[in-house]
């Protein structure tokens, strides 16, 4: 009992103390911090990478590199009880996976994505819904919040280094356009 009392008492003088002299003090944060990830294609195993870290850079498929930045993404859910995501590069955090178009008519099939300035409350081609389509457990499809008929998928199906990523008509047994979220 004394020992959570000498506790109590003396939290609360380090409270008085950091009130008195202005410090803020944080029990931490509210829920805990996801940690990066990468996002993983099924066909060839390989992960999304910008080719740079700027605006409008496309976005490829490079061999899953743990400690490259560039193929680190942040993926946040926005908005409470939805399916979307942001995904913001690791290596430049103020650049979020995008439709390399620049109007609405442009994104049809077979338009690249790129890493472009964050604003998915503006711009909802910056926000990814995961769908459930894909018959490889763990593996989604993610289609485009602005046209629900294109998913992320690779040019070509290719498995080759640096083949594009693109948006393309979702198909469900398109193991080009299966996802998963992988930690290194």
């Amino acid at each position: 009992m004394k020992a959570l009392t000498t506790r109590r008492l003396a939290a609360a003088l380090l409270a008085m103390a950091c009130a008195a002299t202005g410090v803020v003090v944080s029990a931490g944060p509210a829920r805990a911090e996801w940690p990066f990830v990468h996002i993983q294609n099924y066909n060839g195993g390989k992960c999304l990478q910008p080719t740079s870290a700027v605006p409008n850079a496309l976005v490829v498929q490079r061999s899953c590199d743990g400690t490259s930045w560039l193929q680190q993404w942040d993926a946040t859910q926005p908005i409470a009880g939805s399916s979307d995501f942001v995904l913001r590069n690791r290596a430049y955090p103020d650049l979020c996976l995008d439709i390399a178009a620049n109007s609405m008519e442009e994104v049809v099939d077979g338009v690249p994505l790129q890493v472009f300035w964050c604003d998915p409350v503006t711009w909802p081609g910056e926000r990814w819904p995961r769908a459930g389509r894909v018959r490889v457990p763990d593996y989604y499809q993610f289609y485009s919040r602005i046209a629900t008929s294109l998913c992320i998928d690779v040019r070509n199906n290719s498995t080759s280094n640096g083949a594009q990523v693109i948006l393309s008509s979702c198909w469900v047994g398109d193991v080009s356009q299966a996802w998963r979220f992988r930690i290194f």
